[in-house]
């Protein structure tokens, strides 16, 4: 992947993130940008902290238990006041309050890592802020309705993305998914067009001649755009959610023949399963948000059904999968699912 340079003058662009118009003086790869709206939230590159850093003499809220090579937690959260600084050490503070999100970069840090950074963690924390709760899945458009599914990380929910984008399906997010109610609905907003794959999975869906960029040094996920493979399309478009499967593997199938499964859930358990596959689960429990997301999702919940989703593992069990959610949704399958 080609190096970006930061440029820190003020030569801001507007996109639409997240169901949300986001300002941004860091150019943002495989995005279009958009003119003639108000943005929502700025993102501002800086070289010095938008106000005397007195959160570095405090304890963090949260620190991650993943630790890089020197063993210091990859994130930590600090409150600072009204204000959220989310502290990658080695790679920039983030600066989170109001409608503003202030960057400043550790010296050689790459662009492309900022906007991993942005598109993940700080753009879900200045969501939740706002009252928005944010999911760790995919979802999909069928015959209009977002079709979420949650699934823990590392257990392949991507290459399950993929498999409905093969089958003519459009795509609302990979990852990150942002969900709010609307005059009485609930609706799944839209993130990013493009999907992280990991090695054996682009050579499934793509074959092994194709060689696509990493997400990031470091990284071992390859970064799948939307203009990059015919098959894979993006909904613009927030959408009604039509249902909420929780998906579970069960491993390799023991007889000839795929299975998946779809078992309803209590509502007890439907709710607590959204907040373990909230996006920044660990996190928003240690900074003391978890009563009023609690409040929202079961909002949702009262919307919205919750399944449990139980199939064999394997990239030739997909299709099944996708057969078995239609059949629940009463769905014909079709090739190709026509987004405005």
């Amino acid at each position: 992947m080609r190096a970006r340079r930061v440029d820190t003058a003020d030569s801001a662009v507007t996109y639409v993130l997240y169901g949300y118009a986001v300002e941004s003086t860091l150019p943002l790869s495989h995005l279009s940008a958009v003119s003639g709206v108000s943005a929502d939230v700025r993102f501002e590159m800086t070289d010095q902290p938008p106000a005397p850093a007195r959160w570095k003499t405090s304890q963090p809220v949260y620190e991650s238990p993943f630790r890089d090579g020197d063993e210091q937690s990859r994130l930590r959260l600090y409150r600072d006041g009204d204000t959220d600084v989310l502290q990658f050490p080695g790679v920039a503070d983030f600066y989170v309050c109001g409608n503003m999100i202030h960057c400043v970069a550790a010296p050689g840090t790459p662009p492309e890592l900022l906007e991993l950074r942005l598109l993940g963690v700080v753009l879900s924390l200045w969501c939740e802020r706002r009252g928005i709760p944010v999911l760790h899945g995919c979802s999909i458009n069928v015959n209009g309705r977002a079709l979420l599914f949650l699934a823990d990380r590392g257990t392949g929910k991507s290459a399950l993305a993929a498999a409905w984008l093969k089958s003519g399906y459009a795509m609302l997010s990979d990852d990150v998914i942002p969900i709010e109610t609307r005059h009485g609905v609930a609706v799944a907003n839209p993130s990013f067009p493009h999907l992280r794959l990991e090695p054996d999975a682009c050579d499934y869906f793509l074959g092994h001649e194709v060689q696509l960029p990493l997400v990031n040094a470091g990284f071992s996920k390859r970064l799948l755009a939307a203009n990059e493979a015919e098959f894979v399309r993006f909904e613009h478009r927030s959408l009604p959610i039509g249902a909420i499967y929780v998906c579970e593997r069960r491993g390799s199938a023991q007889t000839s023949v795929a299975a998946a499964d779809v078992e309803s859930l209590p509502a007890h358990q439907g709710l607590f399963s959204l907040l373990r596959h909230s996006y920044l689960s660990t996190m928003i429990e240690h900074a003391n948000e978890q009563h009023g997301r609690m409040q929202l999702l079961a909002s949702v919940l009262d919307r919205t059904p919750v399944l449990r989703l139980v199939y064999d593992s394997g990239f030739d069990n997909l299709d099944c999968v996708v057969g078995a959610v239609l059949r629940d949704q009463r769905e014909p399958p079709r090739d190709g699912d026509g987004v405005d």
